[in-house]
């Protein structure tokens, strides 16, 4: 792996782990405050409460939550890591072009904004075996 490619790799599970960090704390939150759907049932999620049309205690729920420091101390995490993880995004993308040919590039740098192509983008710089570029190093 290249620098861009670890960078990236870092940055992605640090986001997903985060992420997941969300989920969990929202999940015991929920445990903790007896929050139930009105089949008496606890959601994994604030969201399932709309599923059940109880909306304004989805809308009740979400703004304690909100309002609660732990939650907001992820969520403060959460922007920090979605920031870096979209530089190491940018960071390999532009190394994926740096080794593409001249007559592709500039297409392909033109679609780096659209989301299916930059998703691409990234999958293939990623796999790429950065060891045989020399360019690359």
């Amino acid at each position: 792996m290249n620098k861009a490619q670890n960078n990236y790799a870092v940055a992605k599970a640090y986001y997903e782990t985060i992420d997941e960090s969300i989920k969990d704390y929202e999940k015991q939150w929920i445990i903790d405050n007896d929050i139930k759907r009105l089949d008496g049932s606890t959601p994994n999620s604030l969201w399932q409460l709309c599923l059940d049309d109880e909306e304004s205690m989805f809308l009740d729920y979400s703004e304690r939550l909100d309002s609660d420091n732990g939650y907001q101390q992820l969520m403060d995490e959460k922007r920090i890591a979605k920031k870096l993880l979209h530089e190491s995004e940018e960071s390999l993308i532009d190394f994926g072009l740096s080794i593409a040919p001249a007559g592709i590039r500039e297409t392909l740098e033109k679609g780096r904004s659209n989301l299916r192509i930059r998703e691409k983008l990234i999958d293939l710089a990623f796999r790429l075996d950065a060891r045989t570029i020399k360019a690359a190093r």
